[in-house]
């Protein structure tokens, strides 16, 4: 018989990085576990539950029939919640994979003491696995990242005009294209979290040292919900600059691994992080990654220093010039790792765990 797995979060159905992983999630355990979702994300779906009904008979219905219950909230009061209904009060096997880097939390005292609690803790970076236990060595946590390998041919084919673009782009001899994305504008210590202005920046300053367009950017925004007048002025700001050509804004949902398939360099522009599905995904398939130095990333990825477009535009023109040569980590067995962490026991998890 299949375990019943509740996992909380924002359902495959949303966009970004939690709901991606959790759809991969569910398609590689189909034939060993039935899962049902306590949505989290703004939009209700028809037959999925979500958080925001506030149907406290019917989350607690959900929470009970369930044999594990794997906590993916992105939200920090979420997750509290979630672990005291699942584990606290209803004693169920409870897993939590934490997909942001903790330190940018409050009430990280709370926290900690919550996921002592729980079966089993995933940590998706070094970084927040150092955080969480201080050092000392706790047989609840593991680091893990929550990457796991896309179905090629499960993505939908990109938008005629995204084709287009690309094809416009390789009429230029040499040319290169970078791609990043976004699920939203959002903003983190006064400052556009996901770095749309810093690729701008880095656009306009390639573009004044080139005769000849070389450097094409795409940067997928998948929604935009609270920042329309920042994301009016980006795209004036192209515009302006005269690069329509050279730097395209695409603003709604696309395949991201489609995406990356037409790019030769993948940008990630975050001032905070934790570990980006998106990065590992370009790594995978062989592409080059330039990032920010916000967090320690995957080996073969260029660090850049945190919003200095300078530094980003001198890691541009080196990794473009670099020949690409990734030695690729030992693949883990994901499907393992997870059926494991859902195993009513505590036997040894088969990952990383310091």
């Amino acid at each position: 018989m299949k375990q019943k797995v509740v996992l909380t979060g924002p359902c495959p159905r949303n966009i970004g990085g939690i709901s991606m992983h959790l759809s991969r999630l569910t398609r590689l355990l189909d034939n060993e576990c039935q899962f049902d979702f306590v949505d989290e994300g703004h939009v209700r779906y028809d037959n999925v539950f979500n958080l925001r009904s506030f149907n406290l008979g019917r989350y607690l219905s959900i929470m009970r029939k369930a044999d594990v219950v794997h906590i993916n909230s992105g939200h920090f009061l979420l997750r509290m919640v979630n672990i005291i209904v699942a584990k606290l009060l209803l004693r169920k096997h409870t897993v939590v994979t934490i997909h942001r880097n903790p330190d940018v939390e409050p009430c990280l005292t709370i926290t900690r003491w919550l996921l002592n609690k729980c079966d089993h803790v995933v940590m998706v970076n070094q970084e927040g696995y150092n955080l969480m236990t201080k050092g000392i060595a706790n047989a609840r946590y593991v680091m893990q990242p929550a990457f796991l390998p896309p179905v090629i041919d499960d993505e939908p084919q990109l938008p005629s005009p995204v084709i287009e673009w690309f094809k416009k782009a390789q009429t230029y001899s040499g040319h290169c294209v970078l791609v990043s994305n976004a699920w939203n504008l959002v903003m983190h210590n006064g400052e556009d979290l996901y770095g749309l202005d810093l690729c701008i920046q880095a656009a306009i300053k390639l573009r004044k040292l080139h005769q000849e367009p070389k450097f094409f950017f795409v940067f997928v925004v998948a929604t935009c919900t609270d920042h329309i007048d920042m994301l009016n002025r980006y795209i004036q700001q192209v515009q302006v600059n005269g690069l329509e050509d050279q730097f395209l804004i695409w603003t709604s949902p696309l395949s991201f691994v489609r995406l990356l398939s037409y790019s030769d360099i993948m940008l990630r522009t975050t001032n905070t992080d934790g570990d980006a599905i998106s990065v590992r995904e370009a790594l995978y398939m062989g592409k080059k990654v330039i990032a920010s130095d916000v967090v320690q990333r995957p080996q073969g990825v260029m660090l850049f220093e945190n919003r200095n477009a300078d530094s980003l535009v001198d890691a541009i023109e080196r990794s473009d010039k670099q020949q690409h040569s990734i030695t690729a980590d030992e693949q883990l067995d994901y499907k393992k790792f997870y059926l494991e962490l859902y195993k009513s026991d505590n036997e040894t998890i088969d990952a990383k765990t310091s």
